[in-house]
């Protein structure tokens, strides 16, 4: 079952993203579904409508990375980033950091990190 998002979300700090994509990619669900044995992830990215783009998840654990990509789909002030789905056999039992990034052309943003438990 995939964990809640810690927090509110916001923060205080400016955004400190040195691209000059003019958007944010968040991370907003991550975890273990225990149905299909597999590490979910989705996310969306605020500040754009342009669908042109690539959603890259990455999880990584130790030394291991693990990248897929998905589909970027419109919605009415962002960019939703459809879910995907690691098979159990490419992550192993722990904490696993997952980001999003987002990327059209040469212009990029990625998120702050999310992590997830495998058991």
């Amino acid at each position: 079952m995939p964990t809640a998002f810690p927090g509110s979300g916001q923060t205080p700090e400016p955004d400190t993203d040195p691209s000059d994509f003019p958007a944010t990619a968040l991370v907003t669900f991550s975890g273990w579904d225990t149905a299909s044995k597999t590490l979910q992830a989705g996310g969306l990215v605020s500040g754009t409508t342009d669908t042109s783009g690539t959603c890259t998840f990455v999880a990584t654990k130790g030394g291991t990375t693990r990248t897929l990509t998905s589909k970027a789909e419109a919605s009415a002030s962002s960019v939703n980033c459809a879910q995907v789905s690691f098979p159990a056999n490419q992550v192993s039992t722990g904490t696993w950091s997952i980001t999003l990034e987002y990327s059209v052309g040469s212009k990029s943003t990625t998120s702050e990190p999310m992590t997830a438990e495998v058991p």
